[in-house]
């Protein structure tokens, strides 16, 4: 599995999260529910304005933060801005600056972009020289039709040398 490494400075997400765990999405779906239901409500519609009007990209965020003991961690559909934003019910985030290796997801969602999860940590992590930095980790999501073979997103995870290699 390939990936390339690229340092990108501190930056600003905002959106709606979820608190969940890697049992209860594996086994009851509760990220990609949460995705329907943003993608239902208008907000990923509004995260989508917001970030334009901050003239950043054009990818909505899957943000993965606060790990907790008991495996829980909150889960935030989101969009890179440039100042936290006034809107109410929005949680905003300052993701730190990091090296991040970025993983390229090809196929219908969820099941390629869980697979791409799975082989970072079964296999290109421990075998990489690198090891999770402890920050938030990320998927990018691209304009496109998520259930289609040759749909493009990725997952973005922050790292630092291990001293292994």
């Amino acid at each position: 599995m390939t990936y390339k490494l690229v340092r990108k400075p501190a930056f600003i997400v905002t959106g709606k999260s979820l608190l969940t765990t890697q049992e209860e999405n594996k086994y009851a779906g509760t990220i990609s529910a949460f995705w329907a239901k943003c993608n239902q409500d208008g907000t990923s519609e509004e995260l989508l304005r917001l970030m334009k009007s901050h003239q950043i990209g054009d990818a909505l965020l899957g943000v993965c933060y606060g790990l907790q003991s008991d495996g829980t961690f909150e889960y935030l559909v989101g969009a890179e801005v440039t100042a936290e934003p006034q809107e109410p019910g929005l949680t905003t985030l300052e993701i730190p600056a990091s090296e991040w290796m970025i993983f390229e997801s090809i196929g219908p969602l969820p099941a390629a972009i869980q697979d791409v999860w799975q082989k970072i940590f079964a296999q290109v992590l421990p075998a990489s020289g690198y090891q999770h930095a402890g920050t938030p980790d990320m998927e990018v999501y691209y304009d496109g039709d998520t259930r289609a073979a040759d749909y493009r997103c990725e997952v973005w995870i922050p790292v630092r040398m291990t001293g292994n290699k």
